[in-house]
């Protein structure tokens, strides 16, 4: 198997915080300088160093302590995400992510091109990361604190691994004391020890340390549990006044959304978007998806063309996303040898036209206490309880039916019928014979005839 670590140094810096300000972290008791970000330390703010002495190389400096719930929040959210390229998560601390990656080598040809894109999701949202990559997930962690350069081959991998030093094996520091003075600073050094001799002079931790790094035992961090429902919410940095100025937070939010989906094997059917403008009012936008879907890409297509047509009265604030309906998932097997269409799907094309005509512009099939035909609003087909061999139906119905003038009835051109359709004898009896004709420009209609020899339109054959 294969171990991916992303490690996120400056995570209580950097979560959703505007990174072109200097910043640092404080230790309350010290008041010393504890974490900067690279735009604090290019000003010379060092962690160690006196706030006043911060303040007086960086006047502008802003400072902060330690948020440990705005840390979880952070790391769950970012674990959510994670679940786009991983099926398994696991949160080793509030800075470090653990995911299991040979499981989705074939999905993106690789684990390079996957670990490609993950840097580059990461880097559009400016956060400060280290990655390690090996078959175990402590050599992984390891390599990812000390910054290692990532590797693909297992031969450097373990080189790089031999190199690696003792403190970040998480050994007592009394121990790496005494081995550094006797001038062994790095794993591949402590490995020409005897083991019987390290076991005997030393924490057993470091043993254990040792093994777990090297794969003779086994460790592994419980896996991260999803909630059962999905809702984010971003305070927005900057007010946005323009519908589609939207789009780029709600993309990062089903970025997370996508990697849940995928961490719950399900679909979302229905997202609800609400929107807290400046006056403190909300609005609220609801987005649906015909069949379920848990692409981000998907979902961010209707989305745009939602906010095409839509205005935002009041500059927006805040936004939440929130899955109203979920669905199973129960994706159809392919052929292996069959490649993947690129086409959109049935689903995914009726979802588009709901956007842009309304959802009341498409109907579903539906059952009803009737033969009479259009007696549900919708485009269907429907069938009386004879089986006749011309009881075809048209596939668009005309509602309601279009009275034909004499001239146009005089010029139809029966190709079949009738048909005789008789409905609701206890109350109000309605009875029409149905022909199929064929109209002046060719196509095929359909059209009956009432008990007063009066002539309708009632549909198109296709």
């Amino acid at each position: 198997m294969r171990w991916l670590v992303v490690y996120f140094p400056l995570l209580a810096l950097e979560w959703e915080q505007q990174n072109a300000v200097p910043r640092a972290l404080l230790d309350s008791a010290a008041r010393r300088i504890v974490l900067v970000n690279p735009q604090a330390e290019a000003m010379g703010v060092v962690p160690g160093q006196a706030l006043a002495t911060a303040l007086s190389l960086a006047p502008d400096l802003q400072t902060g302590s330690y948020d440990d719930e705005l840390l979880e929040r952070a790391i769950n959210t970012l674990a959510l995400e994670l679940g786009r390229w991983s099926g398994r998560i696991s949160c080793i601390d509030s800075l470090t992510l653990l995911a299991e990656v040979a499981s989705m080598q074939r999905y993106f040809k690789g684990v390079e091109p996957l670990v490609n894109e993950l840097r580059h999701a990461l880097e559009a949202q400016q956060l400060s990361f280290r990655l390690g990559l090996a078959q175990r997930p402590r050599a992984a962690l390891a390599l990812a604190r000390a910054q290692a350069p990532l590797k693909f081959d297992e031969a450097e991998i373990d080189q790089q691994l031999g190199q690696l030093p003792l403190r970040l094996l998480g050994v007592p520091s009394k121990d790496l004391d005494v081995l550094r003075g006797l001038g062994i600073e790095r794993v591949d050094q402590l490995e020409r020890l005897p083991r019987q001799e390290i076991g005997s002079r030393f924490h057993p931790d470091l043993l254990l340390r040792l093994d777990e790094l090297r794969g003779r035992q086994e460790w592994l961090p419980p896996a991260f549990k999803p909630p059962e429902y999905f809702e984010q919410h971003a305070d927005l940095q900057a007010e946005i006044s323009y519908a589609q100025g939207l789009l780029f937070p709600l993309q990062r939010i089903l970025g997370r959304l996508e990697g849940y989906l995928n961490l719950r094997q399900q679909h979302a059917l229905v997202l609800a978007i609400s929107l807290w403008h400046r006056d403190k009012t909300e609005s609220r936008l609801r987005l649906g998806h015909a069949g379920g879907c848990y692409k981000a890409d998907e979902w961010l297509a209707l989305l745009r063309l939602k906010l095409e047509r839509y205005r935002l009265t009041q500059p927006v604030l805040e936004i939440s996303l929130r899955v109203e309906q979920f669905r199973a998932w129960d994706a159809p097997a392919q052929d292996l040898f069959t490649p993947v269409s690129s086409q959109e799907s049935p689903e995914q094309l009726l979802s588009r036209i709901q956007i842009r005509l309304g959802s009341s512009a498409i109907g579903e099939l539906a059952v009803a206490q009737t033969h009479l035909p259009g007696g549900v609003a919708s485009l269907m087909s429907e069938r009386s309880g004879t089986e006749l061999p011309y009881a075809k139906r048209p596939l668009w119905l005309v509602e309601p039916p279009q009275r034909l003038s004499g001239a146009r009835v005089a010029k139809l051109a029966l190709s079949s019928g009738p048909e005789r359709i008789q409905t609701h004898w206890w109350s109000n009896a309605q009875q029409r014979d149905y022909f199929t004709v064929d109209w002046s420009d060719g196509r095929a209609a359909w059209v009956f005839r009432d008990p007063q020899q009066h002539w309708y339109l009632h549909g198109w054959f296709s």
